[in-house]
């Protein structure tokens, strides 16, 4: 598979995930190519996939199943949502990849739409192509000291891990 670029470019910044799946009522299967960098990796059949940063695996990512990414892991993961294989399992790749994902030339629902978290939502065409990266310019956090509890502790205490 190739995977051909035209330049028709929408922007969008995300910080926790970038969800593409069928905007629609439709039961169709989505069906999307994902390259990584410019490999060819897999076809994706399902409602969807997600590709989360850290920040962003603790929310619609793991509720599909995905890891939950400790904060200073750079990575990117790509989950599937409800996919129609049991082989394909989140993955995770570096925080440098490129992934590209792209309508599958089989696709055959006509609603797709990409969500960045949640709230801006673009339309996507037959032709069109996501290029997700992560920004090389990160986002400034504020925090008082001690405002903040370790992660662990509250990972433990969101998920009610340990605990009787």
């Amino acid at each position: 598979d190739s995977l051909v670029e035209e330049e028709v470019e929408k922007k969008g910044v995300g910080m926790n995930e970038v969800a593409i799946h069928g905007g629609g009522r439709d039961s169709i299967a989505v069906l999307l190519d994902v390259w990584v960098e410019s490999r060819y990796l897999t076809t994706i059949s399902g409602d969807g996939v997600i590709v989360s940063t850290a920040t962003g695996s603790t929310a619609y990512s793991m509720a599909c199943g995905g890891p939950v990414v400790y904060p200073e892991c750079d990575a990117l993961c790509l989950t599937p949502i409800a996919p129609r294989s049991l082989s394909f399992r989140p993955v995770l790749f570096p925080s440098s990849s490129l992934l590209r994902i792209a309508p599958s030339l089989h696709n055959r629902n006509p609603s797709l739409v990409a969500s960045l978290d949640g709230r801006h939502t673009f339309t996507l065409t037959p032709e069109s192509i996501l290029s997700l990266q992560v920004s090389p310019h990160p986002v400034p956090l504020v925090c008082r000291n001690g405002s903040l509890p370790d992660w662990i502790t509250s990972l433990k205490e969101r998920l009610n891990w340990g605990t009787s």
